[in-house]
């Protein structure tokens, strides 16, 4: 059974990763404008949380977790 924080990486990075996709399908079209620049304040939001997690946790996270949620997170620079 998953611990608590498992579930809160795990939700957290499931929910950048559907969001990135939502992204991605609206990048072009400009009637998507306010959502896009909602979305994207969201996911600087989540890879923090995201990045507070990993940071907070580090030892109890599997490497491959740690490595998705990484490279998730240095999309967003601010964050460093």
């Amino acid at each position: 059974m998953k611990n608590t924080l498992t579930k809160e990486f795990d939700s957290t990075l499931e929910q950048l990763l559907k969001n990135e996709e939502v992204l991605y399908s609206i990048q072009e079209d400009p009637d998507f404008f306010y959502e896009k620049d909602i979305l994207q304040r969201t996911q600087a939001s989540l890879a923090a949380h995201l990045s507070h997690l990993e940071i907070q946790h580090k030892n109890r996270l599997r490497p491959a977790r740690k490595e998705k949620a990484k490279a998730l997170i240095a999309r967003y620079p601010q964050l460093s």
